[in-house]
């Protein structure tokens, strides 16, 4: 009995934290596991947040496409730990992305999409979509959010802590995938798009002709300048 109030005096206190109630109420849950065979041998990196830099993150509940969502800092997490991973999608895939267990042990995550370039220091700019929540603490994109990638472009997916209290272990694992057959993500930034390679011109071969003409030409050149040494 002492337990369960126990329990329940440090849930109250932890939701009563200000700014807390309002960061988690703007979070639509996830089922995380309709997106499960889609990730399945799908792109995925691991990294660690301990020692990394820290930034004063953001949170949404706005999703928008073209790098305008709004949003607000948040006041729980100041000076949490992130790191910024470049993606790309040479097929303009619909995202999903995942922080699942087994390979992250940060105990409450926060993952952020945005476009090309990150800035740290204004981490409301240049915004596409947020979550807090989605398997768990931990976070993702299941699709529903709507976000198409333009083709062949950098985008920066941010992980980072809900609070500096949660970063556990620091290791995290992200998985990134399209949601449709065929449409692939990939990690790292988007390449330049090469040159076209120009047609190659084909050198017209000389007719019999031309060959006979060729060497008159050459013996006649060869007769004048023996005659000339000659004089």
């Amino acid at each position: 009995m002492k337990t369960r109030i126990a329990i329940l005096l440090l849930a109250v206190a932890f939701f009563s934290t200000p700014g807390l109630a309002q960061e988690k109420a703007g979070q639509t849950p996830k089922d995380m596991t309709v997106i499960q065979d889609v990730l399945a041998g799908a792109a995925s990196t691991t990294g660690s947040l301990v020692g990394g830099p820290v930034y004063d993150r953001i949170f949404t509940g706005d999703v928008q496409i073209d790098c305008t969502a709004t949003s607000d800092f948040s006041g729980i997490g100041v000076g949490v730990e992130y790191a910024s991973i470049a993606i790309n999608s040479p097929t303009g895939a619909t995202l999903v992305a995942s922080l699942a267990n087994p390979g992250t042990d940060i105990s409450d995550t926060v993952l952020s999409l945005y476009c090309d370039p990150f800035d740290p220091a204004n981490a409301d700019q240049n915004l596409v979509a947020y979550n807090d929540d989605a398997g768990g603490l931990l976070s993702g994109f299941d699709g529903s959010e709507g976000i198409v990638l333009a083709p062949d472009t950098t985008y920066f997916l941010v992980v980072s802590l809900f609070s500096p209290a949660g970063i556990g272990g620091g290791n995290y694992e992200l998985t990134v995938g399209g949601l449709n057959a065929g449409e692939t993500v990939e990690f790292g930034p988007a390449g330049p798009t090469p040159p076209p390679v120009p047609e190659s011109t084909p050198v017209p071969a000389l007719s019999m002709l031309g060959m006979i003409g060729l060497l008159l030409l050459l013996a006649t050149l060869a007769v004048v300048a023996i005659r000339r040494r000659a004089t």
